[in-house]
Order: structure tokens, then C-alpha cells, then sequence
């Protein structure tokens, strides 16, 4: 995969078996150092293999090959033996080695990863929190966040400005000083002056 999709250079594929007769120049990409995943090969000397996604992304921007630095004017399929023995090859879930989930298939690791893992990096959604959690471990950061805000707050800077913890702002929105229809009022003012001066 690119390395936007990827996000770093980290490895997303861990080999599980040792590969036999099987360099693992051979089957690694050079733009992304994971397993390469639907192999492609440019015109150059080389024969580098590189993951399809991968070179696709990388001549949008360049001309050359990212191994030899050559410059080419094709991506060519690669052989269907080594799509083969690519497709043998067990994989681990990149996410974390905690995770114990192992297939065949590159579409079931990525789709696990992505989607399934536990130990998948998430977002805290507090949005004045920066925090990157894994998705096991959200709720529990999510308990103990201290940016959490009163719904009361209306962006960018109307209503309550009230934030805390989880706990905390539960108790604070039960006897909250901001009314919600003082906070209606006000956001009819607001869309009224921006309907006004649209005009």
C-alpha cells in the first residue's frame, strides 16, 4: 500500500513462516517494505516487485523506479507464480504482534486491521484531544479524558465552555447554568445575523 493509505513506513505484514527458496527481496516492496500485495514490475532492468497500489502512487509523482531510479514508462503484471506464492504466505495483523490474528489472505488481514483488531490505532473524538488510543483501550480513555465539553457548548465559543472528564461533565450537564432554550435563543440570533449579512 502507499505510504499515505499506510500511514508510516511501519511494517503492516509480518511473515509468519520463513519463506523457502524464496529471497525476500523478491517479495517485499521497496515504497511500502511490507509483503508486496498484487505484484507489479516496471519496464527497467531491474525487476523490482513492487504492491500495485504502491507504484501506482508513487508514478503519480515520479518517473523512475524506486529501486534503480531508471526511468520507465510501464507497470507490468508480474508473473502469476510469484502472485502464488505471495498468496501462500500467512500474515499477521500489523497492528500490534499482541494480536494473534493470522490468514492467508491479504484482503482478511487488511480488513481485520482496519476494521476488526482491538489493537487498532483510533482518534480520541473529544475534539480538543489529540490523544491516539488503540480501540481497546478508547473506552476507558474516553472515561478518563479531561476534554471532554458540556453539551452545552455551541462552536465556536457560544454557550458553556464547561470541560472535564466524562463523570464530571455528566454531573455538570444535569444542573448546567446554559439552559437549552437560552442556547436555542441564541443560535436563531446567530443564524439570523449570518442570513443578514449573506445578503
Amino acid at each position: 500500500m502507499p505510504p499515505s493509505e499506510s500511514g508510516d513506513k511501519r511494517k503492516r505484514d509480518t511473515v509468519v513462516e520463513e519463506f523457502v527458496n524464496v529471497p525476500r527481496s523478491l517479495v517485499t516492496c521497496v515504497v511500502c517494505a511490507d509483503i508486496v500485495h498484487d505484484p507489479r514490475h516496471l519496464d527497467c532492468a531491474c525487476g523490482t516487485n513492487f504492491c500495485a497500489a504502491c507504484i501506482t502512487h508513487w508514478l503519480k509523482t515520479n518517473d523512475t523506479c524506486p529501486a534503480c531510479k531508471s526511468v520507465v514508462n510501464e507497470v507490468r503484471t508480474s508473473g502469476r507464480s510469484l502472485s502464488q506464492a505471495l498468496d501462500a504466505i500467512k500474515r499477521a495483523c500489523p497492528n500490534d504482534e499482541k494480536c494473534r490474528f493470522k490468514r492467508h489472505s491479504y484482503s482478511d488481514v487488511h480488513e481485520h486491521a482496519l476494521n476488526d483488531c482491538p489493537y487498532r490505532k483510533v482518534a480520541c473524538p473529544n475534539e480538543e484531544c489529540e490523544e491516539v488510543v488503540t480501540h481497546k483501550n478508547l473506552r476507558e480513555h474516553m472515561r478518563l479524558c479531561r476534554l471532554k465539553r458540556c453539551k452545552n457548548f455551541r462552536p465556536p465559543r457560544y454557550g458553556c465552555g464547561v470541560m472535564g472528564t466524562a463523570d464530571f461533565i455528566k454531573h455538570h450537564e444535569a444542573k448546567c447554568c446554559i439552559p437549552n432554550d437560552v442556547l436555542r435563543q441564541l443560535e436563531e440570533l446567530i443564524a439570523n445575523k449570518t442570513r443578514t449579512n449573506v445578503r
